[in-house]
């Protein structure tokens, strides 16, 4: 009977220290994520402004990525990073679709993965919509990934921030990547104008 009290005993403290592990593991993630420095780097073309971490290496360009931002070599893990895409369609688009249009590039680039949750938001002023998902690195590496649509119009901008898929790097390093994708800052008065549809015949609205 005294053994079994022990055990009992053993599993709750067991329990009790996992439990104060996972609460501080959250606390250092909130934390880091508010505290880091961040710095804003604005779109070639002025079509947007984001904020990624200070220490991070960008890469600045005129085609997609236009933005590129990865954490400092951490070899032999892959670096975190954060991309912004823009594209401008034919037509209006929501911030929903943009994300099952995107899985065509999902299917190409990594083939498979499993979306832990999605759903609206709001990013600048302008509808958004935003999922996470796991996947697998081509060396193996468990990844995991927020992306994010925001559209104005006919014109997307699509945020993906990456990390490892490790508990550790989930509770300190996507709230960073959270926090930046929210700065992202779409410029509205660059967005060109909409072109109305064309009628058979030739003959616009």
């Amino acid at each position: 009977m005294e053994n079994k009290r022990r055990t009992a005993v053993l599993r709750a403290a067991g329990a009790l220290v996992a439990a104060v592990v996972i609460a501080a593991l959250a606390t250092t993630g909130n934390v880091t994520a508010q505290n880091l420095t961040l710095k804003t780097v604005r779109d070639p073309q002025n079509r947007f402004t984001i904020d990624v971490p200070a220490s991070w290496n960008v890469t600045i360009q005129s085609k997609n990525p236009s933005v590129e931002a990865k954490s400092p070599a951490a070899k032999p893990s892959l670096p975190d990073s954060l991309d912004v895409t823009v594209y401008d369609w034919k037509v209006p688009i929501s911030a929903q679709d943009c994300i099952s249009e995107s899985d065509l590039v999902l299917r190409y680039a990594i083939h498979t993965w499993t979306t832990v949750k999605e759903g609206p938001t709001t990013i600048g002023g302008q509808p958004a919509y935003s999922r996470v998902y796991n996947w697998k690195a081509s060396n193996g590496e468990p990844r995991q990934s927020v992306e994010t649509c925001v559209t104005h119009g006919s014109r997307v901008y699509v945020a993906v921030g990456t990390t490892d898929n490790t508990a550790a790097k989930i509770n300190t390093t996507m709230p960073v990547l959270q926090r930046a994708i929210a700065t992202l800052q779409p410029n509205v008065a660059n967005v060109p104008s909409e072109t109305p549809p064309v009628k058979s015949g030739g003959q616009k609205n």
